[in-house]
């Protein structure tokens, strides 16, 4: 399984989730596959460039990466 992580502060972390819409429950996004988690970050950026409400100087790519989740 992979997640996408953003940098805040000095660490990464998942902050990404998804919520349950009975529940409202919500746990952390993960994708089967590396690239299916690099296209969510590539829709996230798609979909904000087109928001007037959001400025984009406000996020960077850079602070986004997808890792590999290892359960020990």
């Amino acid at each position: 399984m992979w997640q996408v992580e953003m940098y805040i502060g000095n660490e990464w972390e998942n902050v990404w989730t998804d919520t349950d819409r009975v529940t409202g429950k919500e746990t952390p996004s993960q994708f089967e596959t590396a690239e299916e988690a690099q296209a969510a970050i590539d829709e996230f950026f798609h979909d904000i460039k087109y928001d007037s409400e959001v400025d984009l100087d406000d996020y960077d790519r850079e602070d986004y990466r997808v890792v590999e989740v290892i359960n020990a």
